[in-house]
């Protein structure tokens, strides 16, 4: 199985013998980084909807259609991945997504990163310039309600303590750090 792992790909929460394997095969091209998983036993609707009408983005969300997508994965700093997907078309028909446009320019994205018909990986992405400005939380707080709605289970793994914070915020619970590693070249 770790025959041929591409490069600039992830490996997380493996099995430790996947992970001593890996570290045999593509020293010193894995570089360890820590990641945090979150859970969603306390998400709750009421929660969320409170945070989305506090909101003054509640009314600039909108949803990622087809021409959305292909705009926002052609921007230089865009982190909407349609390759778990292969095309727009199948992100459109088996995931779902958020937006916010100021002028037209996109401020962040949320959206369902993995392919799984009973829950959701949900991953927000701001640009620079509007972070830390509640963009985040809105985004994902407009998400996790289409997922809950759905009833999709919504998981969360962050990659850094920044992007913990907005999880924290949306009602996530922090369980454990675990470390990831990023394969950096062929």
């Amino acid at each position: 199985m770790m025959c041929g792992f591409p490069a600039f790909n992830l490996l997380m929460a493996s099995p430790p013998n996947w992970l001593e394997l890996a570290g045999e095969m593509y020293q010193p091209q894995l570089q360890p980084f820590s990641c945090y998983t979150f859970s969603a036993v306390d998400l709750s609707c009421g929660h969320l909807t409170k945070i989305l009408k506090d909101s003054i983005y509640e009314v600039c969300i909108v949803p990622v259609d087809a021409k959305l997508a292909g705009r926002i994965a052609e921007l230089p700093d865009s982190t909407l991945e349609l390759e778990n997907f292969g095309s727009i078309r199948n992100f459109i028909e088996r995931s779902l997504g958020y937006t916010i446009l100021d002028g037209g320019n996109v401020m962040g994205v949320a959206y369902r990163s993995l392919v799984c018909s009973k829950g959701i990986e949900i991953s927000i992405y701001v640009r620079e310039t509007f972070r830390r400005r509640g963009v985040a939380t809105a985004l994902g707080s407009r998400l996790l309600l289409e997922s809950l709605e759905r009833g999709l289970c919504p998981g969360c793994d962050a990659a850094n303590p920044k992007s913990s914070k907005p999880a924290l915020r949306l009602g996530y619970s922090f369980i454990e750090s675990y470390n990831a590693f990023f394969h950096t070249r062929v």
